[in-house]
């Protein structure tokens, strides 16, 4: 029983990490939570991104229009080198005028330090306009 709280303790905490890096735009905390030849992929066709510079290059990119962001969670699964989880966000993207919703999974794997290898996701997104008006429907 400790052990599987132990494993769920440290996703948990990198989770929650990961979370306050994005909610608090800040490009630097998400890079400290990988390894230095860590793979990031964003989406199954998405580039992927090797090592700590070009997450943290894509970070600051993709954040740098998001206010308001929330981002929450849910532990699928966990075992000592990594996890399977389902995660949500929501922002505002200025520049677009949009509200996004975002809604995926997180394939994680982890180092003996506890820093990530290898995070793949699948995500879906939902916009709508930041003035509350309807988009033309289809």
């Amino acid at each position: 029983m400790t052990y599987i709280r132990l494993v769920w303790g440290s996703l948990t905490e990198w989770l929650d990490d990961y979370g306050r890096a994005w909610t608090e735009r800040d490009p630097d905390a998400a890079a400290e939570l990988f390894a230095e030849d860590a793979l990031y992929q964003w989406g199954p066709f998405g580039r992927k991104l090797r090592g700590r510079p070009l997450i943290r290059e894509a970070w600051a990119e993709a954040t740098e229009s998001q206010e308001n962001v929330e981002f929450g969670y849910e532990v699928l699964s966990a075992s000592q080198r990594g996890g399977l989880v389902r995660w949500w966000s929501a922002y505002d993207e200025l520049g677009r005028e949009i509200h996004v919703r975002n809604e995926g999974v997180f394939r994680l794997t982890f180092d003996d330090e506890g820093l990530c290898k290898s995070l793949e996701e699948w995500f879906n997104s939902d916009e709508a306009p930041l003035d509350g008006t309807q988009p033309p429907s289809v």
